[in-house]
């Protein structure tokens, strides 16, 4: 488990572990989908959470667990990912290019 202290307390170990738990899982499903005949027009959708420990997060800001969860409404629901998936996989435009997007409560946004 991460430590949840500030990043200067923090060895790269303790700071990473999260991280790479992350970006391992992305990695291998990603090369799974990969490494097999994909059909034409098919999008693989790896996606990570991007946050590690809630509560560190919000003791780093100075507040309750509670009030942090609040910014973050509203919440991502599977609804919502589903949907946006199902909208991205409609979306015919841009096929060949490598897209990066947030999914956020708010719904899927392209980032630059």
């Amino acid at each position: 488990m991460t430590r949840a202290v500030a990043v200067h307390e923090q060895s790269w170990e303790t700071f990473s572990r999260n991280r790479h738990v992350d970006t391992r899982h992305a990695f291998h499903w990603i090369r799974a989908a990969l490494r097999h005949p994909l059909a034409p027009d098919s999008l693989v959708v790896a996606m990570s959470s991007g946050a590690a420990d809630i509560a560190a997060y919000a003791r780093r800001r100075g507040i309750d667990i509670a009030t942090f969860a609040t910014a973050l409404e509203p919440l991502l629901m599977p609804a919502i990912v589903c949907a946006e998936i199902a909208r991205l996989r409609r979306d015919t435009g841009n096929r060949d290019e490598l897209q990066v997007y947030e999914l956020t409560g708010h719904g899927l946004h392209a980032l630059a």
